[in-house]
């Protein structure tokens, strides 16, 4: 099988972004996964309003205009900011932990000693060539103090200038 490389024209018209968009679109997620409590009930000891909840063997869809119902393995709870800057994604991560995080640790040890725990970065990188991350020390420490994993995932976006020289 041949697959084609998606272009950044090809995925704005996936995503229904302006073919001229040179903003990075960016999505921090802290999240607790499979659990056997309430999602309400993390709501209620963190004293945050999820952007995102499901229950195990709850149905779901995925897909565009050719959705597939699936069921869930497991429950979560998520909260997620999202920003459209091409400010430093180390920053926005930073300003989140602080802002998030770092004041609700004892609750989130306490809920992450009996579920995963993660933090997501997703970036749609369209500012220049080379993506680069950087957590300071005092992230790293936090996050390993709640038993948090890091997952990252980046699409880069960004047209190839040098390809058309």
């Amino acid at each position: 099988m041949d697959f084609k490389k998606l272009t950044p024209p090809d995925y704005n018209k996936l995503s229904d972004s302006s073919d001229n968009e040179v903003t990075n679109r960016n999505h921090i997620i802290f999240g607790f996964y499979d659990f056997d409590i309430s999602p309400d009930e993390i709501t209620v000891r963190l004293k945050l309003n999820p952007t995102k909840t499901g229950l195990k063997g709850e149905e779901f869809e995925i897909g565009g205009r050719n959705k597939i119902k699936k069921i869930r393995d497991c429950s979560f709870w998520e909260f997620e900011i999202k920003t459209v800057t091409n400010d430093f994604i180390g920053d926005l991560v930073d300003n989140f932990a602080r802002d998030i995080i770092k004041d609700r640790t004892k609750e989130i040890k306490e809920l992450s000693s009996t579920c995963q725990c993660k933090l997501t970065v997703v970036q749609y990188y369209r500012d220049g060539w080379n993506p680069g991350y950087f957590f300071s020390r005092e992230l790293v420490r936090l996050l390993a103090d709640v038993n948090a994993e890091i997952d990252i995932d980046t699409y880069c976006l960004s047209e190839d200038k040098s390809a058309s020289r």
